[in-house]
């Protein structure tokens, strides 16, 4: 199986005022617009799942139908496992009972980053990747999804994903013979400093990788 992980698009700030419920706050309209071309994007860039699993929180299920409406990705269904606060061990749990080839999962950080080393490293690994808010990450499991058994096939940022133009070709900063090594650049932000330690992930996380952090080649601001 190969699940698809994205972070929600960008939501108004917290106004307690406006909604006394944090659930119910938003995608902003430049958010809207931002998450609207990411997905055109994501559509030249990826396959198309078999089952598209969101938080009940507006702002990831406002996302996922963006990503439906796109990227013509299947009709998105609520699994409160995707909840803030849920632990990541929930959604492999829910995602071992599925028999598809391909889910993808909509959420919240830092949910997702704990769901990402849950699959990568397994339950207690560390690994600070930091998604930004319309990121995706891609996983690739042998059989089932369980802890630990993940392979990184790649990660791509929301700028990447809105560099694919919306007729299914390229833009010119990533072209196709590139676009995959692009897709694959995560940025861990190093403890307790202001700079982000920038890497290059091979498609395929080799075996060695999988029980420890890829070190990182050198910082940039």
């Amino acid at each position: 199986m190969e699940v698809l992980i994205v972070r929600h698009a960008i939501a108004f700030e917290r106004d307690h005022h406006r909604w006394r419920d944090d659930g119910a706050r938003p995608l902003s309209p430049a958010g809207i617009r931002r998450a609207r071309k990411a997905a055109a994007g994501l559509k030249a860039f990826s396959k198309t799942p078999d089952r598209l699993l969101t938080s009940p929180l507006v702002r990831a299920k406002q996302t996922a139908q963006i990503l439906t409406d796109a990227a013509g990705w299947p009709q998105p269904e609520e699994a409160p496992e995707l909840s803030p606060g849920e632990p990541a061990l929930a959604v492999l749990t829910l995602l071992g009972k599925d028999r598809s080839k391909l889910v993808a999962v909509v959420g919240h950080q830092p949910g997702l980053g704990h769901l990402l080393t849950a699959c990568l490293l397994g339950d207690g690994g560390a690994l600070p990747i930091e998604m930004k808010k319309n990121a995706v990450a891609c996983v690739s499991f042998e059989g089932s999804p369980r802890a630990g058994c993940a392979a990184l096939e790649w990660l791509a940022t929301p700028r990447m994903l809105r560099g694919f133009r919306h007729d299914g070709s390229n833009a010119r900063r990533y072209p196709r013979r590139i676009a995959p090594q692009l897709a694959i650049e995560a940025e861990v932000p190093w403890p307790n400093s202001l700079m982000t330690w920038r890497f290059q992930i091979p498609q395929v996380l080799p075996a060695t990788w999988r029980s420890q952090a890829p070190p990182p080649n050198k910082p940039t601001r």
